[in-house]
């Protein structure tokens, strides 16, 4: 005869179950590899705003992440915390008749200096939750 109690056999291997999954879900909140900060920030050559181009981020190790500029300059990114090499690069090509072509003066005109995370000069640190990074490149 079957019995109809929860807390028999199968019921307590489900409770265990259950149990050992919420450990393993708490444990990765708190390993802060896991934890990650959100990057947000505008990038200005000569104090205008670069209208279109990719902004990169990455580790030493090999971490990171890019984005596309959006009008203004603003970029947003999704990065763990580290230390991270910047780099600004302008869009491969521009199409003029698309909305973007306004920005293609400032971003032709990026320095091939800040195209690279050797040479940029650019660092940032990240943190857990948010962080402001704005990028501020000079034409000299």
């Amino acid at each position: 005869m079957r019995s109809s109690n929860p807390t028999g056999p199968c019921g307590a291997r489900l409770w265990q179950a259950v149990l050992l999954s919420a450990i393993v879900a708490l444990a990765g909140c708190s390993d802060p590899e896991q934890r990650t900060g959100v990057v947000s920030g505008t990038v200005t050559l000569d104090g205008a705003p670069v209208q279109a181009g990719t902004v990169l981020f990455m580790t030493d190790d090999g971490h990171g992440d890019a984005a596309e500029l959006r009008a203004g300059g603003a970029y947003t990114l999704h990065l763990r915390p580290g230390t991270y090499k910047v780099s600004v690069s302008p869009p491969p090509e521009i199409d003029p008749l698309s909305d973007q072509a306004a920005g293609a003066d400032a971003a032709a005109a990026i320095p091939s200096k800040y195209h690279d995370l050797g040479s940029s000069g650019l660092t940032a640190e990240v943190e857990g939750g948010n962080n402001t990074y704005d990028i501020a490149m000079t034409s000299n």
